[in-house]
């Protein structure tokens, strides 16, 4: 998590998150003059690199207000993700391992991803969709440069993302290819988030529910490539099989189909060093050996290909071409 080394231990992101909800980063970064800072959190924001003690007050370090001009917003949303994190690993664990519903029930973590919340477009449906959209566009603001040269786009080539969040991927592959545009299925407030952001000509925001057999239908004869990116661990073995099914039979002949996840959480994901072995760990029951992914496009006809890159775990990459 070299990007965010103030996040790299579970003090540094509690002081982060409790300095940002306070506005003192904000106020710190806009050059608000002497700021006052509780000497506990002053300590903790000092040993995270976060801050240093002048004359006249701390500042921002450096490197800090450089990254927290760049991406408040993913900063902000990492460090609030790894103290819910970290209360839920501290207090479920005996849960996690042994009783998956239960420990989901009452985890702060998975309250905070509420799908349902993202189904309407209101200002209290896009406050409550912002925070995890927020932390997923972070992650892929570290993922993608990784996973962009693994992913089979052509130039020309209509992309359907699915579940793509705010684009990012889709917007990244329109850059990097001559000609390609990009369709981003998801959820309404979703899309609307999206939109603001980088909605364009070449890449456009589209609602609905993957799960429904006639939404990825009507997609038929307007896309070369669908994507899913750190989706289908969400669902269950049916539910991801079927959209899986689907996505495959809209495809022309020469179309492809890419899954990007994380590989099973093994032992080596969890002696993880830095916080994302531990928001990784919240979601270790779901993560599926690519084996699984693989089987399924080979079932359906597809010729199938996987490569992988080391990001805060292993990312496969596995694509399925239509003959």
């Amino acid at each position: 998590m070299s990007d965010f080394p103030w996040l790299e231990t579970l003090q540094g992101a509690a002081a982060v998150d409790v300095a940002a909800r306070s506005d003192l980063l904000a106020r710190l970064a806009e050059g608000a003059g002497t700021v006052a800072c509780p000497p506990v959190l002053e300590s903790l924001l000092i040993g995270a690199g976060v801050l240093h003690q002048t004359g006249e007050g701390p500042v921002l370090t450096a490197g800090f207000a450089q990254a927290w001009r760049r991406d408040a917003a993913g900063i902000m949303a990492r460090a609030s993700f790894i103290r819910r994190a970290a209360a839920d690993v501290a207090t479920g664990l005996d849960d996690l391992v042994s009783d998956v519903p239960a420990f989901m029930a009452k985890s702060a973590t998975f309250r905070l991803f509420r799908y349902d919340m993202a189904e309407g477009i209101s200002a209290q449906h896009l406050a409550a969709t912002r925070p995890w959209v927020d932390y997923v566009e972070s992650l892929s603001q570290s993922e993608i440069p990784l996973l962009l040269p693994l992913i089979d786009v052509r130039p020309g080539d209509r992309v359907l993302e699915i579940g793509g969040n705010t684009g990012l991927l889709s917007a990244a592959l329109v850059a990097a290819h001559h000609g390609v545009t990009a369709q981003v299925l998801d959820l309404p407030a979703v899309c609307v988030l999206g939109d603001e952001r980088r909605g364009s000509d070449t890449l456009r925001f589209v609602p609905g529910d993957a799960r429904k057999a006639e939404t990825i239908k009507g997609f038929a004869g307007a896309v070369d490539v669908v994507v899913f990116k750190s989706v289908l661990h969400d669902w269950p073995e049916a539910d991801a099989a079927a959209m899986i099914a689907r996505s495959a039979a809209i495809l022309p002949a020469g179309g492809r189909l890419v899954i990007c996840e994380r590989g099973a959480f093994g032992a080596s994901d969890a002696a993880g060093k830095d916080m994302m072995a531990l928001a990784n760990l919240v979601f270790s029951p779901f993560y599926r050996d690519p084996a699984f992914y693989e089987g399924l496009m080979t079932d359906l006809g597809l010729r199938v290909a996987r490569a992988q890159v080391d990001c805060d775990m292993i990312f496969h990459v596995t694509t399925g071409q239509r003959p």
